[in-house]
């Protein structure tokens, strides 16, 4: 079962679908960067001052990523490392260097037609598509600061679910194994995991 967002969002005219998938994914993105903040805040113990200095004292993913996963492992039992090791690989997977997140941050949503015209008999029949889609930047790739990288609407649609399942699993794992405080308290119950 799709994300009720996202089953509005793909309903949505074609005009629009590409950039409403656009921020979907973005919004997601941001609120697991804000989850594996709450998590690192949670599980190193420091003033949530000092942990928000420490977390965003670097703008690179990379650095968030080593820092929750350090606090993550000097906390976490040896049974829960698995499941916390499956959770910062797909977090790296779909936020770190390289991922769609980049690209759809820095890069413009194009639409284009396609034709795909087919002669037929002494006619011509007329296969036209519209299609949207982020690509990278043309100065970019033609100067070789970064490879040619774009996806469709499909490939954001595939983003977006996996955004979500990481989302819930990461708040899932902080009111388990790390029986924490959770982020949204009405959605998770202690006595659920215990």
């Amino acid at each position: 079962m799709r994300h009720p967002i996202l089953e509005k969002i793909l309903e949505a005219d074609v005009y629009v679908r590409l950039y409403a998938l656009n921020g979907m994914a973005l919004s997601y993105a941001n609120e697991i960067e804000d989850s594996l903040f709450f998590i690192y805040w949670q599980s190193s113990g420091k003033p949530w001052e000092d942990a928000a200095a420490e977390f965003y004292r670097h703008v690179r993913f990379a650095h968030k990523q080593d820092t929750v996963d350090a606090a993550v492992k000097a906390h976490i039992s040896p049974n829960a490392a698995s499941a916390w090791f499956d959770l910062i690989r797909r977090t790296q997977d779909l936020l770190g260097n390289g991922s769609l997140r980049n690209l759809i941050g820095h890069n413009a949503v194009s639409t284009g037609i396609f034709q795909n015209n087919v002669r037929e008999g002494r006619g011509i029949k007329l296969d036209m598509a519209i299609r949207q889609y982020v690509t990278q930047k043309r100065e970019m790739t033609e100067t070789g600061k970064r490879a040619r990288v774009s996806a469709t609407d499909d490939e954001l649609t595939d983003y977006c679910e996996a955004l979500t399942g990481l989302l819930l699993d990461l708040e899932a794992f902080l009111v388990g194994p790390l029986q924490l405080d959770p982020k949204h308290p009405e959605r998770y119950s202690r006595t659920y995991w215990s």
